[in-house]
């Protein structure tokens, strides 16, 4: 859903419509907290240890579904290189996500 910068951003506090939504049921002291949090997943570990099968099934088997944005080779390719060459967080981010993308292209009939 898309809201309008306003409902975002507010005299300084971001995600401002979420904390006047949460207002009464978010300690005050958390709901107005102006620091960030982010959730770090361990996707290169993923990668490596249980999902290497999948992805190569996924980039080696039939056309990909998002195929007119992603080359199956070279998504091999580069998941190939990380795997042997050890790369870490963006790398493993960014093949994560095409993955995903094709993932999600297949279970919904996008493409």
């Amino acid at each position: 859903m898309n809201c309008a910068p306003s409902l975002k951003l507010r005299n300084g506090w971001s995600k401002w419509i979420l904390r006047e939504a949460l207002k009464g049921t978010l300690p005050e002291r958390m709901r107005l907290r102006k620091s960030k949090l982010g959730l770090d997943t361990p996707q290169a570990k993923w990668m490596r240890e249980g999902m290497e099968k999948r992805f190569l099934d996924v980039f080696a088997g039939s056309e990909l579904r998002m195929g007119r944005f992603l080359s199956k080779n070279k998504a091999a390719d580069e998941f190939a290189a990380f795997l042997r060459s050890g790369w870490r967080s963006f790398e493993a981010a960014l093949l994560f996500r095409v993955f995903n993308l094709e993932l999600w292209a297949r279970t919904f009939k996008v493409g």
